[in-house]
């Protein structure tokens, strides 16, 4: 979280217990060039324009990983915003206030953009989990990843099998070749690759390869055709243009 990675870089922060919808603590001391300075808490719950957009499923998950990259980007560029620095005096002398009002702007704005990212994205993924319920998606993809793993099982099977001469087959082959050895040569044993699997079983592990093959096909077009249904979320206007939905 942003408020426990800022910890780290601010020499004090005062805790509070916050009332619904303010979202950092009540003072703020953050040391920019040795300057401290107090910083009232923010409202997220006021009155904010809100667009309702309609997607796809498939459309709001890339959508969702958009909303946590770019929360993400902004995090970081706060902390470089807030970051303390090492200056001489006379620096400090020239540049301080200049600073000082640089980082008091990068946390009101970009915690409180931070904070509508977020709480964004919180929104699109429980509007998706309850999507992925009501649609059959979660159960799609439930029973799709059993069928992966059966087919993964079989397929080994059968590969394992594969290449081997039949237990019978082998020893008429050896039989064969004894009877045609010299009688005044030596036999010596050959070597073969032999697999003890029926071929009756092997044919029937095949069978069921193809079958969950096709099930598997039915399976992904069904979370495909899912995933096609329009949903519809509403999400903070700045935050809608912030991504680009």
């Amino acid at each position: 979280m942003v408020f426990q990675r800022l910890s780290r870089t601010l020499p004090h922060r005062q805790a509070a217990r916050l009332p619904s919808g303010q979202i950092f603590p009540l003072h703020l001391h953050l040391t920019t060039c040795g300057i401290s300075f107090t910083l009232a808490p923010y409202d997220i719950t006021g009155p904010h324009k809100m667009a309702r957009i309609s997607n796809t499923l498939s459309r709001w998950h890339k959508i969702q990983t958009n909303i946590r990259d770019v929360a993400a980007r902004r995090q970081a560029a706060l902390l470089a915003d807030v970051e303390s620095e090492h200056l001489d005096m006379q620096t400090l002398e020239v540049l301080g206030p200049k600073m000082r009002e640089k980082a008091q702007r990068a946390v009101s704005e970009g915690l409180a953009t931070v904070a509508k990212l977020q709480s964004a994205l919180f929104t699109v993924r429980r509007a998706l989990a309850r999507a992925n319920v009501e649609y059959g998606v979660a159960d799609l993809l439930s029973e799709t990843e059993q069928v992966k793993q059966e087919l993964a099982s079989l397929q080994a099977l059968v590969q394992a099998t594969e290449g081997g001469l039949q237990f019978e087959t082998a020893q008429e082959i050896e039989k064969k070749r004894r009877a045609a050895a010299s009688a005044n040569s030596a036999y010596h044993a050959s070597s073969q690759l032999v697999t003890f699997v029926d071929e009756a079983t092997v044919a029937r592990l095949r069978t069921r390869v193809e079958e969950l093959t096709l099930e598997l096909a039915k399976k992904a077009n069904a979370v495909s055709d899912a995933n096609a249904t329009k949903l519809s979320i509403e999400l903070d206007d700045d935050i809608v243009k912030l991504v680009a939905i």
